[in-house]
């Protein structure tokens, strides 16, 4: 199966198996798409699961905004709220946080940002593994969830044997930089989307030195956080990532460079 690993996320093939259900929810300042391939799955069910996740990622939102002043992760920076008065969300993140900053040599670095601890690099990967169980209590076989080329997947559609990500090329949006095969989550970084987004934990200020970075793993939460760490170290800082066992990567640098690691599978390149 092939979909875009962007906001979109538009079929490319026409011989993908049609999904059973599909709901779209607008949250964290993104789309969030739920595509489900599991016909023994009632609409019942599937309208009960979809209101559960909808109250956990307007949750997560209100916990985590970085743009909502009455947030708790605002009102944390702000020093009105003290760490023993932080939920256990708070707590899992932020050990998240760490492991991935050790992991990434300090590239990803929530504690280095404008403004304060600001793990939004992370936080949206990791709002798709919370919901996973609801989806494994419903018995569900196989799904996609995309929030804006973070994609969490379990199971495989009928006939296919992989999912097949198409990663949006940053300078041409009707594009592909290459087509991914994996079963693994998928995380794309970059700020060709939103300029200026990506900060140099070294220097606390924007960088650029990557077109796009997408990283593949078991945990999205994690990969994502690679994914944004790949994308401050550039390429010539990215020879952590060849030592994090289960995640692979696929770099484009601003001169058209693409660099990919050993076992990251790409069916097709149309840079």
């Amino acid at each position: 199966m092939t979909t875009t690993g962007d906001a979109s996320d538009r079929p490319l093939d026409s011989e993908i198996p049609r999904p059973n259900y599909y709901h779209v929810e607008h949250v964290m300042g993104t789309v969030f798409e739920i595509t489900v391939y599991d016909k023994l799955l009632s609409e019942v069910s599937f309208r009960k699961i979809t209101e559960r996740i909808s109250i956990e990622w307007n949750k997560i939102d209100f916990l985590f905004s970085t743009y909502k002043d009455d947030s708790l992760l605002s009102k944390y920076r702000q020093g009105l709220i003290l760490d023993n008065e932080l939920p256990q969300e708070f707590k899992e993140v932020y050990d998240l946080c760490h492991l991935a900053c050790v992991k990434s040599n300090g590239y990803f670095n929530p504690w280095r940002m404008p403004g304060g601890y600001d793990p939004t690099g992370l936080v949206k990967g990791w709002s798709l593994e919370t919901i996973v169980p609801y989806f494994l209590d419903a018995n569900v076989k196989c799904f996609m969830i995309n929030a804006g080329g973070d994609i969490k997947t379990y199971g495989l559609p009928k006939n296919q044997d992989s999912w097949q990500i198409g990663i949006q090329h940053p300078w041409d949006t009707n594009s592909l930089a290459c087509v991914i095969s994996t079963l693994d989550s998928v995380a794309t970084s970059g700020d060709y989307q939103r300029p200026g987004q990506l900060i140099d934990p070294s220097t606390m200020a924007p960088t650029k030195v990557v077109a796009s970075v997408t990283v593949t793993g078991p945990n999205l939460a994690l990969a994502d956080a690679y994914a944004t760490g790949l994308a401050v170290a550039g390429i010539e800082n990215m020879e952590w990532i060849y030592d994090i066992d289960g995640y692979e990567a696929y770099v484009l640098g601003l001169n058209g460079e693409e660099i990919k690691t050993d076992n990251l599978k790409i069916l097709e390149n149309e840079n």
